[in-house]
């Protein structure tokens, strides 16, 4: 039900989704008596909603992390505005602590809802990380890139802004470092080698 966005998501496209060889009315007889342990396991009155064939959250009864993240990611989207990108970089690492459902769930509702949240936050991380960067603050951005990474080792994009950010703090050192991590990653998960954008950057630190 969150994959699929919490709100007005129709029953025969979560029965397709959990019950795909089910056959004749097994799929809704398995979704009534799971969508029953599920409010029992809840145990708010009113906190889903099955109206016209369609299953809803209450948002006025629940708090979702993925809810608030998404907001965050709309808010980071447009241009900066008075919230310092510091406080709006803590607020995202705060609601994107893992990807979704990772690794409880491979099937192919979590993976895409997964692909999607991923990709939203490494933008949300590429875009706060260039308005730190825009304003010279060099070590907001180290750590929001670093802890990034932590989250998606394989964000190429990222460890590309981080080198940047070690060499004009003048840290030489550092992103000689990241880049090696970064070829790492790529090689040993997708055997693949950084990208001729990263190779440029590498070429820059000697």
């Amino acid at each position: 039900l969150i994959s699929a966005g919490g709100a007005g998501v129709e029953v025969r496209t979560m029965c397709a989704m959990l019950w795909p060889d089910a056959e004749g009315d097994a799929a809704q007889a398995s979704f009534d008596s799971t969508l029953y342990r599920l409010r029992k396991l809840l145990g708010v009155d009113g906190v889903l909603h099955l109206t016209e064939g369609r299953l809803s959250l209450d948002r006025t009864k629940c708090w979702l992390d993925v809810w608030e993240f998404h907001r965050l990611v709309l808010v980071i989207d447009e241009p900066p505005d008075e919230v310092p990108p510091q406080d709006q970089s803590r607020e995202l690492l705060q609601l994107y602590r893992g990807h979704f459902l990772d690794p409880d769930s491979q099937e192919p509702w979590a993976i895409d809802a997964r692909d999607r949240a991923r990709a939203k936050f490494v933008r949300a991380v590429g875009n706060l990380g260039t308005r730190l960067e825009a304003g010279r603050q060099w070590e907001p951005a180290i750590a929001l890139y670093g802890r990034a990474l932590e989250l998606d080792n394989l964000a190429e994009a990222l460890y590309r802004r981080l080198m940047i950010c070690h060499r004009s703090n003048g840290e030489p050192a550092e992103a000689p470092d990241v880049y090696r991590r970064c070829r790492d990653m790529l090689s040993i998960v997708l055997s693949t080698r950084p990208s001729a954008e990263t190779e440029a950057i590498r070429a820059t630190l000697n």
